[in-house]
């Protein structure tokens, strides 16, 4: 068994920056790499397995660090499940209603395991929360990788705001090693992801981390309710900030796809970290650009954990960070239009490399 937080995460870091040359060595021996095209600012090969990195890391580490029966199965389950749906669907395309239907009923499985102390009435809306909840989550994370080094550094985030927000809260349940190790895996993998990347995580990896970081984000909420206390409930209500802009970047490119008739699920270079690399931005600015805006909300939670307002004051608050990223990605969205793939093909001096897979680039 690993023991202690710092111990955990470092654990985690460990593996996955080990792994990843091995998962690379796969990638390109079974031919799962990413070609140059229009639709991708990607302009070199690059091996789309490394998500199978941070999975074993994740899944390793949690596995020797948490002591907890059969909540940590159905994790591991859905961890497992989603990693094999994402592998599938980075060798031969799955189509996004098939993996929407398994991630609802991971979601939905989950989260009766997890809240199994409460009548079936309220089993049943937990299960139907779950079913939308981890979803939305597990999506949110696949659409973000699509630029080098973002999805794992913003899952790093959000990982260590979950745990972080626990602590600062006085929780001491699974939350806090599960959230520590996605940390030290999202770094660890980050190591060969950053810009220019040497790996892609794929879907097998974004998937994956969308699932993990859900599920530690239910284990918050259901450790709030058994250990009922001002700050664990503020711990709770906090957690969506922890995925914020991650969301906010969703519902951007999911509107401005819409109103020029497009499918939110069909894969473009429209993303957040598109616009602002094509508005000036280096890559690596880029990512500090929304690297800061997730510390903010992440800094945000804690500080509420930590103060525990009146619940309905926390609800504004937080319902006003959610305006306040929203009105961020609208100004993206004005200020720096779509452009085709064909316009930009050629500004590869500006290029954020992609690796966006429901079918392509999201």
């Amino acid at each position: 068994m690993i023991s202690g937080p710092l111990a955990v995460g470092v654990a985690a870091f460990v593996v996955s920056v080990l792994m990843v040359p091995v998962t690379n060595r796969l990638a390109f021996r079974y031919g799962a790499v990413v070609h140059p095209r229009a639709d991708r600012w990607s302009r070199q090969v690059v091996p789309i397995l490394g998500g199978l990195a941070v999975a074993i890391a994740v899944g390793a580490v949690a596995w020797m660090a948490v002591d907890e029966g059969t909540t940590l199965a159905a994790w591991l389950t859905g961890l497992v499940g989603l990693t094999v749906i994402g592998l599938m669907d980075d060798l031969w395309d799955v189509h996004p209603r098939y993996r929407l239907i398994a991630e609802a009923l991971l979601g939905a499985g989950f989260a009766v395991v997890v809240f199994d102390d409460l009548d079936l009435l309220p089993r049943l809306a937990v299960a139907l929360a779950g079913a939308i909840a981890i979803p939305v989550m597990t999506n949110a994370t696949n659409l973000v990788d699509n630029s080098d080094g973002l999805a794992s550094s913003l899952s790093a985030e959000t990982s260590l705001t979950i745990a972080l927000t626990a602590i600062v809260a006085g929780m001491k349940g699974n939350e806090v090693g599960l959230g520590l190790a996605i940390t030290g895996a999202c770094l660890g993998f980050l190591v060969h992801n950053r810009p220019p990347a040497r790996v892609f995580m794929g879907d097998a990896g974004s998937l994956m981390l969308g699932f993990a970081l859900a599920g530690a984000g239910v284990l918050l909420i259901h450790d709030a309710q058994i250990h009922p206390s001002p700050q664990a409930t503020a711990a709770a209500l906090a957690v969506p900030l922890a995925a914020f802009v991650q969301f906010g970047d969703v519902a951007m490119v999911s509107v401005t796809r819409m109103r020029r008739g497009v499918s939110p699920f069909k894969g473009g270079t429209d993303h957040t970290s598109h616009r602002l690399v094509r508005a000036g931005l280096r890559p690596w600015e880029m990512l500090g650009v929304v690297g800061l805006a997730s510390g903010v909300c992440g800094g945000l939670a804690m500080l509420l954990a930590w103060l525990a307002p009146d619940p309905l004051i926390e609800v504004v608050v937080v319902a006003a960070a959610g305006v306040l990223v929203l009105g961020f990605e609208t100004v993206i969205a004005l200020r720096v239009p779509f452009e085709t793939p064909a316009a930009t093909a050629g500004s590869t001096a500006q290029a954020a490399t992609a690796s966006e897979t429901i079918g392509g680039p999201r």
